[in-house]
């Protein structure tokens, strides 16, 4: 009876969270910041081809990360046009989430546990910072954690065959975020280490063929496109309050809390033939990433995603070490845990609306776009509820083309030029003030090109506020 408890504590923190999740899903009248720039780019390459004029010219249409992710939403929009894109893509993310947890459960399944602890890991999961937020927004991270995911499992579940299939995954993951680039050196360490370095080389071969077959090609053709976004675009400088602001959001979390304390025993009791579990090699290296790329200008918590997957398997798998010692004491521990977890998830959802929304900024960005007959400049935020039918915005990620710099001064010239009135009245949306964007700017933090944002202190006037999002205008009396 006491075990049927334990499991149904644990079967109704699932049902909360994924209830939680597809909320979250079905909530299209806003987005996250990093989801509008994507599904600007998936929208345009729906109808053509990257090209080094989305860099060098306005429209300007910019990504920092692998073509998989917007290539495949694009193909999504092509193939079920009257679905809402925003829609699309993040169920792609709810798709790469699926296969995230059926590894989980696989892989602490496979230590021997019974269902209960791979559930709970499934759970602690979902209902950490960052498997509250990624899997459902429309983010090409879920897709990269997914093959990772996958060639971890391959790697030493795929018989003799896996350590190659696994590397292949690697290097497809790569395509969808570079970072998991470094995934491709820990399982080439973990072959070293736990086969042999007869098995490793062979593997590394493999690797680094299929990375340079598949990036020549990505990086070389598309007139450079995702050169400039693959690297150019990721040589942004450091802040270290940020860095440490998202560090400590993931950190403090109960999954890594828990997590940190399974590894450093595992690394104290075992020493370096820890490295022979390849789950604890995946958590320390996507935690080591993690905590070097969150310094990154224009980080998030996604560079924890990695990490908070692998922690969830690191604690099923422990969790069958402590019930053999303590077996009811295991049960209660996993219980109260999944029921400390529910209620902010709980909460969340009874300050949501149950139904289907596109009330919000979304509706006013599509209200305000569908009367002005000029140009619209909008931010990160809602540059994604731009209707289609005025064709690819100004600017998809303003963050971006401020990392440029004197690169991209042909586009900022551009922009001006649009701000003074050269195409028409401009109309300007934005979800921060500009007060406060100006401020960023003297404090060397702006999102936004200095010139553009100068333009914008110099001849706009706040003309209203809707739903979320400051209207500017050209203030009465500006020079053209």
């Amino acid at each position: 009876m006491f075990r049927w408890l334990v499991s149904l504590a644990i079967g109704a923190c699932l049902a909360v969270l994924l209830a939680r999740l597809l909320l979250a899903v079905l909530s299209l009248g806003a987005a996250d910041y990093t989801e509008g720039p994507l599904l600007v780019m998936a929208r345009r390459w729906a109808v053509e081809a990257p090209g080094a004029a989305w860099w060098e010219h306005v429209p300007f249409t910019a990504t920092a990360y692998g073509p998989l992710y917007p290539f495949a939403w694009s193909r999504a929009i092509l193939a079920w046009p009257s679905v809402d894109p925003l829609l699309l893509g993040r169920l792609m993310s709810v798709g790469a989430t699926v296969v995230l947890a059926v590894v989980i459960i696989a892989a602490v399944r496979g230590s021997g546990a019974p269902w209960p602890p791979a559930a709970f890991a499934v759970a602690i999961f979902l209902a950490s910072p960052v498997g509250q937020r990624w899997p459902a927004t429309a983010r090409v991270d879920p897709l990269c954690a997914a093959l990772l995911a996958a060639a971890y499992w391959t790697l030493g579940s795929g018989g003799r065959r896996g350590p190659a299939i696994a590397v292949l995954l690697g290097v497809l993951a790569t395509t969808a975020k570079q970072t998991a680039v470094f995934h491709l050196g820990a399982m080439v360490l973990w072959l070293l280490v736990a086969r042999s370095p007869r098995a490793a080389v062979p593997v590394l071969a493999i690797a680094a063929a299929a990375g340079v077959a598949v990036w020549v090609p990505i990086l070389t053709l598309a007139e450079g496109y995702f050169w400039q976004g693959g690297v150019i675009a990721n040589l942004n400088r450091l802040s270290v309050w940020q860095g440490g602001t998202i560090a400590y959001a993931f950190l403090a979390s109960p999954l890594a809390v828990a997590a940190l304390l399974v590894a450093g025993n595992s690394l104290l009791g075992r020493g370096w033939s820890v490295l022979t579990d390849r789950w604890w090699v995946a958590f320390a290296t996507s935690l080591l990433v993690g905590m070097v790329l969150c310094f990154k200008v224009g980080s998030d918590t996604n560079y924890f995603l990695d990490a908070a997957w692998c922690g969830a398997i690191l604690l099923g798998r422990h969790a069958l070490a402590l019930a053999a010692i303590h077996p009811g004491r295991t049960a209660v521990a996993l219980g109260t845990v999944a029921a400390l977890v529910t209620p902010p998830s709980l909460l969340w959802m009874a300050q949501r609306d149950w139904a289907p929304t596109q009330t919000g900024p979304r509706e006013a960005v599509e209200r305000l776009a569908a009367v002005h007959h000029g140009p619209v400049l909008a931010d990160g935020l809602i540059v994604g509820f731009l209707p289609a039918s005025r064709g690819t915005p100004l600017v998809n990620d303003p963050l971006i083309l401020r990392f440029l710099g004197a690169r991209a001064a042909a586009v900022n010239a551009d922009l001006v030029a649009i701000l003074d009135g050269r195409e028409g009245e401009p109309l300007v949306l934005l979800t921060v003030p500009l007060e406060e964007h100006v401020a960023r700017l003297r404090a060397g933090v702006s999102w936004w090109p200095d010139a553009v944002l100068r333009a914008l202190e110099r001849d706009f006037c706040l003309a209203g506020h809707d739903a979320g999002v400051d209207v500017y205008r050209r203030c009465a009396g500006a020079a053209p």
